[in-house]
């Protein structure tokens, strides 16, 4: 993997935690998203996150975070990005609340101030950590690194779904341009991601899919046919 397709899919990174640091509590589920259909969809970044969340007990580092009146975000580089990658993707499945994680953990009258001080201690770190990992070399990040191969039948039963959810997502007219894009570059990220075999790697494009495209109603046959897939080959 090049220096210069890292830094490109860095900056692709740094762009949208920018983004999401400018706006607004009240915009926040949106930009959050943003930020994790990127990761999930750029193979160079979901590879990292992937080999960052080897060895690490997300619930367990979560809990040690919260264990005060404040967020302790870990030291550790490696850590500090497999943690808030997991943070936003919980924030995102509304599995914790981010206005009362905003009240406990970074305390203001004003949400907004709250939420400017969650972007400025854990999103500016976060993408200085995840700098770090990318400029160190500290995982080892190529798409399929410290991973088990997911078995040749997994990929020739779920592609078909996505081609045919592909399909039914561009000639969908209650749609919009910019949602058909979103939904198809989710598709194309899982596409990537069997293609690479990858079996950790798989699980965490299809959970950021899942996260954005599980209200698509349209595709809701699909999802669950890919999904009962998944588990019947132990991948979720």
């Amino acid at each position: 993997m090049s220096k210069e397709t890292l830094q490109k899919a860095y900056a692709g990174l740094a762009s949208r935690c920018n983004k999401l640091a400018k706006y607004k509590f009240l915009l926040s589920g949106q930009y959050i998203a943003e930020v994790l259909k990127y990761i999930a969809s750029t193979p160079e970044l979901i590879g990292y996150v992937s080999a960052c969340n080897m060895g690490v007990d997300y619930r367990a580092c979560l809990a040690e975070a919260t264990s005060g009146d404040y967020f302790r975000l870990p030291k550790d580089a490696k850590t500090a990005v497999a943690l808030v990658t997991g943070l936003l993707y919980d924030f995102d499945r509304k599995t914790i609340g981010l206005h009362q994680f905003l009240r406990t953990y970074f305390k203001d009258d004003d949400i907004d101030k709250s939420f400017a001080m969650f972007c400025n201690k854990v999103i500016t770190p976060y993408l200085l950590a995840f700098k770090g990992v990318l400029d160190g070399a500290e995982v080892d990040a190529s798409p399929t690194a410290a991973d088990s191969p997911a078995e040749e039948a997994v990929r020739e039963t779920i592609i078909p779904y996505i081609a045919a959810l592909t399909e039914t997502v561009m000639s969908d007219s209650s749609l919009d341009d910019e949602v058909k894009d979103e939904y198809v570059t989710m598709l194309e990220g899982l596409y990537l991601a069997l293609e690479s075999s990858g079996v950790k790697l798989i699980k965490v494009v299809w959970m950021g899919m899942k996260a954005i495209m599980g209200d698509y109603r349209g595709g809701a046959s699909y999802l669950k046919s890919i999904e009962k897939v998944m588990k019947s080959y132990a991948l979720l």
